[in-house]
């Protein structure tokens, strides 16, 4: 099964207003961390934010996701390759935090950055079900 490609208009978008509908639910998903959240980010393949929430000073959730978004292609193409199915999320854990990325269709993904205490099990619980909500007002 291919996933549709599709776009938000964003042209319109100025400063960090954003769009209310995804701001709510990127900031639904960093309040129920309980403190373990970095931040959430609605991006789309190509690494453009749609919308995001930052708790920590300092952290550039835009270029860390942006060069999440060029290793998505790489393994999109790699499961592509070994017939494995659609991605529907990635795990990255380092020493300074876990990244966890939710593919929404064929055009977004979300990413939700925990500290190293995070749990990485309830932040995959958290994005599964506000996948739902992004989905439709994508």
């Amino acid at each position: 099964m291919r996933l549709r490609e599709k776009r938000i208009d964003i042209s319109g978008q100025t400063g960090d207003d954003g769009y209310p509908m995804f701001k709510e639910i990127l900031q639904k998903v960093v309040g129920r961390m309980d403190g373990a959240a970095i931040g959430a980010i609605l991006m789309d393949k190509d690494g453009i934010a749609v919308d995001k929430i930052v708790e920590v000073d300092g952290f550039d959730i835009e270029t860390a996701a942006m060069e999440y978004s060029v290793v998505l292609r790489d393994i999109y193409k790699a499961t592509a390759e070994i017939n494995a199915g659609e991605v529907n999320e990635v795990l990255v854990k380092t020493q300074r935090f876990a990244a966890l990325l939710r593919i929404l269709d064929a055009t977004y993904f979300v990413a939700l950055f925990l500290e190293p205490s995070g749990s990485v099990g309830k932040g995959r619980y958290v994005l599964r079900t506000a996948s739902a909500d992004l989905k439709k007002e994508l």
